[in-house]
Order: C-alpha cells, then sequence, then structure tokens
C-alpha cells in the first residue's frame, strides 16, 4: 500500500498540562513521540467524551484503512468476484473502494 500520511500506529493521549486537550501521536523513525493531531473541546463537540471518542477514531485510521486495503485486494482477487457471481452488494462494495479512495487522495 502505498500512503503518503504519517505511518502508524497512532496513539490517543489526554494532555492535561493546562489544555485538556487529546493528541494524537505516532514514534518516528527515531523513536520519538510526534504529534499527527490535537483535538480540543469546541462548539461542535463540547463534550470532553465526544472529542475522546473522535481522537481514538482518528487514531486508528491507519490501521482501518490497512485492513480495508487487504481486505479490498484479497476480495478482488477471489473466483467469485471475477466470474461476476460475486454475493456481495455491489453498494457494499462501491462503499469500501470510495473509502479506499478518499484516504489516498
Amino acid at each position: 500500500m502505498t500512503t503518503t500520511h504519517t505511518p502508524g500506529p497512532w496513539h490517543v493521549v489526554r494532555d492535561d498540562g493546562g489544555e485538556s486537550c487529546w493528541l494524537i501521536r505516532y514514534a518516528d523513525p527515531d523513536g520519538l513521540a510526534s504529534h499527527v493531531a490535537r483535538l480540543y473541546p469546541g462548539a461542535l463537540c463540547p463534550e470532553h467524551g465526544t472529542v475522546e471518542a473522535n481522537a481514538r477514531l482518528i487514531a486508528a485510521a491507519p490501521d482501518l484503512l490497512a485492513a480495508l486495503d487487504a481486505w479490498y485486494t484479497w476480495y478482488v482477487e477471489q473466483p467469485a468476484f471475477q466470474d461476476g457471481e460475486d454475493p456481495m452488494p455491489m453498494q457494499t462494495f462501491c462503499a469500501a473502494r470510495a473509502a479506499l479512495a478518499k484516504a489516498k487522495a
């Protein structure tokens, strides 16, 4: 898989250093913790639990992308898919393909 995003894994850490925000971090090749994003409670998600849930979803993105990409690659190589006898609804298949394209854009 070719990607241009910051490589995973990403981790969620609460920053209570006066800012009360959530950090999404990764370990760079030198082993240093670097930030991918910082999420604050705000007008759109004033509840701290919502911000934490958003941070956890964002942190899972590299793993979700890798899993979906592996599944998609495996799936299109299956004989039923190649023979046009695919039992999966086309809407589901197209949604997976569109999500991969969006993530890799």
